[in-house]
């Protein structure tokens, strides 16, 4: 309530200075406040500044895969610098006896999408996921044979399977079986 009062009173009262050749009505202007109350003047800022943030976070944003990749040479100089920063401090600290130091990649992506690694997988065993229009996708197992323009050749259980390029999502290597210990 007290805002809305102070809200109307707000919109009532003239803010704009008498230019050159207008007529001066006569306000004071230490009388007539510039701005609101601090108080309400920062609450509006905070509810502004979350409801910015609110459509920040609901908003799709695209990730550009550049920004995903590692570069190993930069792996290679952070660790080189950790390495060389505790140095100093070994005899007293003793980490470098102790611990060691492993800066490490997530390693070769499992999706299949250049023709190098189409050939460079030749043989191996692949995982096929097709998509099509009629909704009725697949998943298909098999050691890949051949890529090339038109089609995907994998061999299933001794039976080679034709699948057409457009009807390919992603071909990717079988995640590794991990053994279970007794």
């Amino acid at each position: 309530e007290q805002d809305l009062e102070h809200e109307e009173d707000i919109k009532s009262k003239m803010y704009a200075r008498a230019e050159e050749g207008e007529e001066d009505i006569g306000l004071d202007p230490d009388e007539v406040p510039l701005y609101a109350e601090k108080e309400w003047r920062e609450s509006d800022a905070l509810r502004y500044a979350d409801e910015q943030e609110q459509r920040y976070l609901r908003e799709e944003r695209e990730v550009d895969p550049e920004h995903l990749k590692i570069d190993t040479a930069v792996l290679s100089t952070i660790g080189g610098a950790i390495m060389d920063a505790l140095e100093p401090e070994e005899d007293r600290l003793r980490i470098l006896d102790r611990h060691e130091i492993v800066l490490t990649s997530p390693g070769a992506p499992d999706v299949l999408e250049t023709q190098k690694q189409f050939d460079a997988h030749r043989g191996w065993n692949v995982v096929v996921e097709t998509q099509d229009p009629w909704e009725s996708n697949r998943t298909l197992r098999g050691r890949l044979i051949d890529r090339n323009s038109m089609d995907v050749l994998i061999n299933v259980q001794g039976r080679m399977v034709t699948i057409p390029q457009n009807f390919v999502k992603c071909v990717r290597l079988p995640s590794a079986r991990r053994s279970q210990d007794p």
